[in-house]
């Protein structure tokens, strides 16, 4: 039988905690920043037909006007 001192075990339950803790932090911040960065800087669209301003969400390549549905592609600065 292998005996192992209390002091070990509680080193190693409370560093594996610690390192639960620290993966779920960088999961989460790796997510919400990506998240971020969409919604920081959407892409503008003009519709043709119906000369609305709508955005959606960044590199949306074309997209349909929420009130009339005329596809357009968007605005280049």
């Amino acid at each position: 039988m292998i005996y192992v001192d209390l002091m070990v075990l509680v080193t190693i339950y409370i560093t594996c905690g610690l390192m639960l803790i620290f993966l779920l932090w960088l999961y989460y911040d790796r997510r919400d920043r990506n998240q971020y960065e969409k919604m920081r800087s959407p892409t503008v669209f003009v519709c043709v037909k119906c000369e609305q301003i709508y955005s959606k969400d960044k590199g949306e390549k074309k997209s349909a006007c929420p009130s009339c549905g005329q596809v357009n592609i968007p605005l280049r600065f």
